[in-house]
C-alpha cells in the first residue's frame, strides 16, 4: 500500500500551464457561484416566509392606511413613532416589488431555471 502511495507521488504532471490556471480559474468561479446560490436560497426562504407580511400591508393599504394617513397628518401620531408604512410612495413601492419578485420567482420556476 505504501508502495503505491510513494509511485503517486512520482507521477509527473503532463498538463501545461495553461490548463493548471484555466481549473484554478473555474474552481474559483464554481465556489463563487455555490456561495452565491446559498445566499440567494436563504433569502428566498425568507421572502417567502414574509408572505403573510405582504398579505397583511395589501390589505392595511386598501382598508384602514388612508385613515392612519390622514391621521398622522392631522399630528394625532406621537413624534418618535415611526411610520414610514403611511408613506404611499414607500408601502406602494415595497408591494410593487415583492409583486415583481414573486412573478420572477415563479416565471424561473416555470422556466426550470
Amino acid at each position: 500500500m505504501a508502495a503505491k502511495a510513494d509511485l503517486k507521488k512520482n507521477v509527473s504532471v503532463t498538463v501545461n500551464d495553461d490548463a493548471v490556471k484555466r481549473v484554478k480559474k473555474m474552481e474559483a468561479a464554481m465556489n463563487r457561484v455555490a456561495r452565491a446560490g446559498a445566499r440567494l436560497e436563504r433569502a428566498l426562504e425568507e421572502f417567502r416566509a414574509r408572505e403573510k407580511d405582504i398579505d397583511a400591508l395589501k390589505t392595511y393599504l386598501a382598508g384602514d392606511w388612508r385613515q392612519d394617513f390622514e391621521a398622522d397628518e392631522r399630528g394625532e401620531f406621537p413624534k418618535d413613532l415611526r411610520r414610514g408604512v403611511l408613506s404611499e410612495d414607500a408601502l406602494y413601492d415595497t408591494l410593487s416589488e415583492a409583486d415583481r419578485l414573486s412573478a420572477e420567482i415563479k416565471k424561473r420556476r416555470s422556466r426550470g431555471n
